[in-house]
């Protein structure tokens, strides 16, 4: 907190407090919807469940003006899956790959890697994106997956709204209120791999109108094993502890407030460059990464037809590894209206801000310059949903932004829906977004330990060794999508249904790199002033500095097959395909790599069947296509087909067995690298787990 405060302007101070005055003197404070409970909803109720679409308004899920998918607690819960990246394979679009036991690569309609920052994560409204450090780090998204409501997954650009770095989704994770989650439960998890997991949970009420719930687990994950059959030494230690309360006073307000701490402990094989040796050097780490957060929404409907909300949160992170060692702390303020005029026009307008002060320091790969920084956004937003006809309405929508890294941002959006009758739903949209810089791209050097080339290979003719280096850029500008959608959807029925998106995405500014010459090393010395320095250089030094200088397009689309064959047995088909069209002006580096670093080709294929009230199985086939590779940055991996299976037996209401197993068909895949080459891509097992649940 010392960071902050002295980073927000005392104008900021007086809005927020002026606002806040101004609305709870209007209504008092606080009352908690109550959501139904997805597992025990019919499959025609849940065909129709309200999402979180791209107007942050609830709208019909067949009628959304957007490539959305959601994945409801009934699936969560069937998958068998206990962590969040694994839960989001089922989805189309997501392409999760597993880098070791505890690294995750998951991105939205390509550009995947460890450090994915073309989208948006947030939990219960909370931004888990990075502007410090690149984009989504999943080591450190958590929650209680039996707490989770739903996720909502919009393919596609969701800036309008959401603002920038929503480039090409968002994936929003909602958890359920302390009011459904009532009574104590205790569930004990062991398996291979998957060591061991631990949670409690405990609801109660406060008073009539207070709901309130407390919640830890512990999670002991073992070591995998290499291709060699040695430790990969990327064990990890996880617990999380944290608290919930929604109070409620009457029909018209609500109160949220919720805590969390959590600390890990992910080790790795990390990989470095002795420059004493001038050889790559792998050695076993131990990392910490500490994280707490104090998070509060209010929301209030005035009217029928005039609702507020406002939303507060303070988050701190602390990493000690051997790639980062930073401090980061947030505040983080939004408000927003949603207003119902006349019989055509739903508006909703907003604003925020929010403040972000880091302390970088120095390790044996990254070096920071300033190591302290504080980056402060800005923003506004508008939309207005307009009913032109009974079945056909345009939403209209921008976000306006003004951030540290690249000053104002406009991203506006426009989306038609037609409702063609007989269960047919057409829509299309052209949006615009941006990612903005970020400290890697602007003030860091990052050694690339892939990147250390030995003298005269085809990469490099010198007879010295060649080691590159990524260097930060301050006039480096915001990569900018413009994208273009279509989709439709029909369900003739309460048992089928098929919902298809296309899009082409046309990039610009997309980050390269380029060569700023060749230094002698020691000395500094520029090899173009002084040919002569070979002589005496142990190695030579490339900084590749980051630019603008990459541009084309991707293109591709999604399929979602739902059929209810009987009352006991429904299944889903669901498969993605893109394209890339990139080029570099410059040497380039990293996004015109994409073709060749991510797969085409997705699929997934679950059956679900109910033999009673008391026991269910699931089956789930995974398809991935090839990933390419490029060189020194990795061979690539080959395409698999894994089957998971998920039995589950309720004995009664009190107690509950659950076993699972994934990867049966294609055990010791590889199946994601990092982009850095700092650790190295580890088999995925066959595992194996049975869980049992107690629920008083």
């Amino acid at each position: 907190m010392r960071f902050l405060w002295g980073a927000i302007s005392a104008h900021m101070l007086r809005t927020l407090v002026g606002t806040v005055c101004c609305v709870t003197s209007a209504q008092a404070l606080c009352s908690s919807m109550a959501f139904d409970d997805l597992a025990d909803l019919s499959l025609e109720e849940l065909m129709s469940i309200d999402i979180s679409t791209v107007d942050e308004k609830a709208h019909n899920a067949l009628s959304q003006a957007s490539a959305g998918y959601t994945i409801t607690r009934q699936a969560i819960q069937r998958s068998g899956r206990r962590s969040i990246p694994e839960i989001l394979r089922m989805a189309p679009g997501v392409h999760v790959g597993r880098v070791d036991n505890n690294k995750w690569a998951v991105s939205l309609r390509g550009f995947n890697g460890r450090f994915s920052n073309k989208y948006l994560v947030l939990l219960d409204g909370r931004s888990m994106y990075s502007r410090s450090l690149p984009g989504i780090n999943w080591q450190q998204i958590d929650t209680i997956i039996e707490d989770i409501d739903r996720i909502d997954i919009i393919r596609g650009p969701g800036a309008s709204l959401w603002g920038s770095n929503a480039v090409n989704g968002v994936i929003n994770i909602v958890t359920r209120s302390a009011r459904e989650t009532q009574g104590l439960l205790l569930a004990l998890s062991s398996g291979s791999s998957t060591d061991s997991e631990t949670l409690f949970r405990y609801g109660t009420t406060l008073g009539n109108s207070t709901h309130l719930r407390v919640y830890g687990k512990h999670v002991e994950l073992d070591a995998f094993e290499d291709v060699n059959g040695r430790s990969a030494h990327d064990e990890n230690r996880r617990t999380l502890i944290g608290f919930r309360s929604d109070r409620q006073t009457n029909d018209k307000s609500s109160l949220t407030i919720s805590a969390e701490y959590s600390q890990s402990h992910p080790d790795e094989l990390f990989a470095s460059v002795n420059f004493d040796e001038l050889a790559l050097q792998v050695m076993p780490t131990t990392n910490r990464i500490t994280t707490h957060h104090v998070l509060t929404h209010w929301t209030t409907r005035l009217t029928e037809k005039n609702q507020i909300g406002l939303q507060l949160y303070y988050d701190r992170e602390e990493r000690d590894t051997a790639l980062q060692v930073l401090e980061r702390e947030t505040i983080d303020f939004d408000f927003k209206q949603h207003l119902t005029l006349g019989n055509r026009h739903s508006w909703v307008w907003g604003f925020g801000y929010r403040v972000s002060h880091d302390e970088l320091s120095n390790t044996n790969l990254l070096t920071a310059y300033p190591n302290n920084l504080s980056v402060k956004v800005a923003q506004a937003f508008v939309q207005d949903e307009i009913q032109v006809t009974s079945n056909i309405s345009v939403l209209l929508g921008a976000k306006i932004e003004d951030n540290s890294f690249s000053n104002i941002e406009v991203q506006p959006s426009l989306k038609l829906s037609v409702d063609t009758g007989q269960a047919h739903h057409s829509w299309a949209s052209v949006s615009k977004a941006v990612r903005t810089p970020t400290r890697v791209g602007t003030q860091v050097r990052i050694d690339i330990p892939s990147l250390l080339l030995e003298p005269g290979t085809a990469l490099n003719a010198f007879p010295l060794p060649l080691l590159a280096e990524l260097a930060g850029n301050d006039s480096l500008e915001s990569e900018q999508l413009l994208a273009y959608e279509l989709g439709h959807k029909w369900q003739p029925s309460s048992t089928f249904y098929i919902d298809l998106a296309l899009f082409y995405n046309d990039y610009k500014k997309l980050n390269g790199t380029e060569f700023s010459g060749l230094l002698c090393q020691p000395g500094n010395t520029l090899f173009a002033d002084d040919p002569s320095c070979l002589g005496t250089a142990r190695f030579l030094e490339t900084p590749l500095m980051f630019n603008n200088s990459v541009s084309g397009n991707t293109s591709g689309g999604e399929l979602v097959l739902y059929r209810q064959f009987t009352d006991h047995l429904e299944s889903e088909f669901n498969a993605s395909y893109i394209s890339y069209d990139l080029e570099s002006t410059s040497i380039g580096f990293l996004n015109e790599l994409a073709d060749v670093r991510n797969p085409k080709l997705l699929a997934n294929l679950k059956l679900s069947y109910q033999a009673s009230e008391r026991w269910n199985l699931d089956l789930w086939f995974r398809h991935v296509g090839k990933i390419e590779g490029f060189g020194p940055l990795g061979n690539g991996f080959a395409s698999y087909t894994a089957l998971d299976l998920r039995a589950a037996l309720q004995f009664n209401k009190f107690l509950q067995f659950e076993f699972a197993a994934a990867n049966l068909t294609d055990a010791d895949h590889l199946e994601e690298s990092s982009e850095l080459g700092e650790v190295e891509s580890q088999p995925i097992p066959r595992t194996l787990r049975a869980t049992i649940k107690i629920l008083f």
